[in-house]
């Protein structure tokens, strides 16, 4: 029930900004699918592993170099740190964009502060005497990335890098750092 409402909550968050921002014509509208590995760190300095996945994004620009991002994403690992146990970890996240668009080149930079929903299944979220084996909380994504314009509808997402932080049980801090990587193609609507 919770992760319906948030899911809601961000899609109508993004509706609305969209909507209000509209004064003759529809903004731009970019669409993101990458290759995501995420570098997740264990509880209690255990070390660190790797989880493979995608992304999802739809960005639309609302006034000058500001816009909004919605973002899907999805990653999976079959051993969490060789401890045997897997996991599954979705992200919906949501927030605001600043785009720069390089003079005399077809680099595009960009910087985003996203938050939204973490949901993890497929593994153990240790919360006092219970450890279900699905678990939802907040999740936050701070960074960046280049995109490389290729035509007038198609870049390439050279690079995105995003250090994430969730909160899902884990026994300890309940708390978890990630950097996210991402690669990909980008399609502008217009």
């Amino acid at each position: 029930m919770q992760k319906l409402i948030s899911i809601r909550v961000l899609l109508a968050a993004f509706l609305l900004t969209a909507a209000l921002s509209a004064q003759t014509a529809l903004p731009p509208l970019d669409l993101a699918v990458t290759y995501s590995p995420t570098r997740a760190n264990t509880v209690h300095a255990n070390g660190s592993f790797w989880l493979h996945g995608g992304a999802v994004q739809a960005h639309s620009r609302l006034w000058r170099d500001l816009g909004a991002v919605v973002e899907f994403s999805g990653s999976h690992t079959a051993s969490a740190n060789n401890s045997g146990l897997g996991l599954d970890l979705y992200t919906l996240t949501a927030g605001p964009r600043y785009t720069w668009r390089a003079p005399n080149t077809r680099l595009t930079l960009y910087a985003q502060a996203l938050v939204g929903g973490a949901f993890g299944r497929n593994s153990m979220f240790p919360n006092g005497a219970a450890s279900p084996t699905s678990d939802n909380a907040l999740a936050m994504r701070f960074g960046g990335g280049v995109d490389a314009r290729l035509t007038h509808r198609i870049s390439l997402r050279l690079v995105q890098a995003d250090w994430q932080r969730t909160y899902l049980h884990n026994g300890d801090n309940n708390v978890q750092n990630s950097l996210r990587l991402g690669f990909g193609v980008v399609y502008r609507f217009r």
